[in-house]
Formats: C-alpha cells, sequence, structure tokens
C-alpha cells in the first residue's frame, strides 16, 4: 500500500514540530523558576537565609548551602535579579541566567550575570548549582577582571613589542646619524635626542637633518 506524498510530508511536519514541543520549557515551568528566584532575592533582601534552604535541591553538592550562607551571613545586602534566558540541558535540568545588581556597606556591584542551573524534583523545579554568591563575594568578578587581562596582556605585547623595536631602531639610528655628522650644535642635539625620545627624534628628522643634507650637497 503506498501513501500519497502529501500524507508523508504532513506526517513529517507534524513529527517535526513535536519534537520541538517536546524540547520546550513550557511556560508553567518557566513561571515556577522565575518565582524560586524571587523567593531568593526576597530572601537575601530580608537578611532571612534560611529560606534560601527551601529552594535548594536534595541532590545538589552538599557544600552549596553552606556557601550560600557564608556569603550572605551579616551581610545587609540590596539585591535584585533579572532573568534574561532559560536554557535546558542535560538531565533535563535547566538553565536561567540574569543580570544582578547588588549593593551593601562595603561594596556595589552590577552589569555581571548570575548562572542558576534548576532540576525536577518531585514536581517541583529546584536549586541544584548556581554562581550568584560568589559573584556576590567578588570572587567570580576578580577572576573574570583577571580572565580579561590574560587575554588583553599577550595581545598588547604582541602588538606594541614590534612597534617599540621599531622605535627603538629608529632612535638608535638617529643618534648615530647626529655622531658621524660634524655640525656646530651636535651636543645639543644629542641631548635633545636623549632627553626628548621620540619628540626629539621627530623635529632632527625633519627639521635639522635635512638642512644638513643640504650643506653635506653645497660642500
Amino acid at each position: 500500500m503506498k501513501f500519497p506524498k502529501t500524507v508523508i510530508i504532513l506526517m513529517l511536519v507534524i513529527f517535526i514540530v513535536s519534537s520541538f514541543a517536546a524540547g520546550e520549557i513550557s511556560v508553567q515551568d518557566k513561571v515556577q523558576m522565575q518565582g524560586q528566584i524571587m523567593l531568593l532575592s526576597a530572601s537575601i533582601n530580608a537578611d532571612q537565609i534560611i529560606l534560601i534552604e527551601d529552594i535548594i535541591s536534595p541532590n545538589a553538592n552538599k557544600t552549596l548551602k553552606s556557601e550560600i550562607e557564608n556569603s550572605l551571613l551579616g551581610k545587609s545586602i540590596k539585591f535584585n535579579q533579572s532573568i534574561n534566558s532559560f536554557e535546558e540541558l542535560e538531565n533535563n535540568y535547566v538553565l536561567v541566567k540574569g543580570r544582578f545588581s547588588a549593593s551593601s556597606e562595603n561594596f556595589n556591584s552590577e552589569g555581571f550575570s548570575n548562572k542558576f542551573i534548576f532540576e525536577k524534583y518531585e514536581g517541583e523545579w529546584l536549586l541544584i548549582d548556581t554562581n550568584f554568591h560568589k559573584n556576590l563575594s567578588g570572587e567570580n568578578v576578580w577572576k573574570y577582571v583577571l580572565g580579561i587581562f590574560a587575554i588583553v596582556l599577550p595581545i598588547l605585547f604582541i602588538i606594541i613589542l614590534p612597534i617599540w623595536l621599531a622605535l627603538m631602531a629608529l632612535w638608535v639610528w638617529i643618534l648615530l646619524d647626529i655622531l658621524k655628522r660634524d655640525f656646530e650644535d651636535k651636543i645639543l642635539w644629542v641631548l635633545i635626542i636623549i632627553f626628548a625620545g621620540l619628540i626629539g627624534v621627530i623635529i632632527y628628522y625633519f627639521v635639522k637633518r635635512p638642512e644638513l643634507e643640504k650643506k653635506d650637497k653645497k660642500i
């Protein structure tokens, strides 16, 4: 028995659409995870760290709870967390990303992004991992800054080193050019090149040297 082409195409379309739909995070799940993050924010702002225990999964790293407590203990923090994206991960985990702002007597931080990984445990989305407490303590901020330096410095070194070597070669060449010539204010120009550096080199090359070249040609 042969199926019409239109039926086969329709079946393929339904299969593809259903596959995408199955992989999407439902609005209800997003709302629940957003609610957990709102509870986290409210707990921090109210200085009620104990409430955060309710959103941490039993499967989370055993040190996660104590790490969060240590980063918040004794601090009065105004915390605001936005949500920018939801991303489905392996093992039915969901990664929630968003920028945050936080301030206290000792620090003020904003613009950095927090990550929250949720898992569905007994029908409820609970936190299995996060980095928000490290960002609050400044640990990840310093890692971020040092990471930028680690990338930028080698690039700057590669760019600046050849330029610096070329300028040094030019400086030495100009100095030798002055020393091999015989003119009245030679010592003055040597001092200008030594102490004025690149500016002295430019002035000599475009002002004094053409003048000396003309005199040499006349001779």
